[in-house]
């Protein structure tokens, strides 16, 4: 199941990112309306892209918890840990 949220969630980042860019492209082109969607569609499709190795970090701590293997769960429980740290630091912290 994990395995088929990932490609899912690859496939809708590719699709996402062709449509930003192909609407992008248009909009430089002139055929429709300037608007400030296609980037929009572009920073979300990059938004899932990077997701994805967080979210192999979570079927990876739910397989470790399944196996008992209470090592990895701690280590992977540490970078989730250390990934949250520095998305708080980036969009909160961070001295301007």
């Amino acid at each position: 199941m994990a395995v088929r949220l990932l490609r899912g969630c690859l496939t809708l980042s590719a699709a996402a990112l062709l449509v930003g860019l192909l609407w992008s492209l248009a909009v430089a082109r002139g055929a429709i309306s300037p608007s400030s969607y296609p980037d929009t569609v572009i920073r979300a499709a990059l938004c899932i892209l990077v997701a994805i190795p967080v979210l192999n970090l979570f079927a990876v701590l739910a397989g470790a918890v399944k196996k008992g293997d209470r090592m990895m769960a701690a280590a992977v429980v540490l970078v989730l840990v250390m990934l949250a740290f520095n998305v708080v630091w980036l969009t909160v912290l961070r001295p301007k």
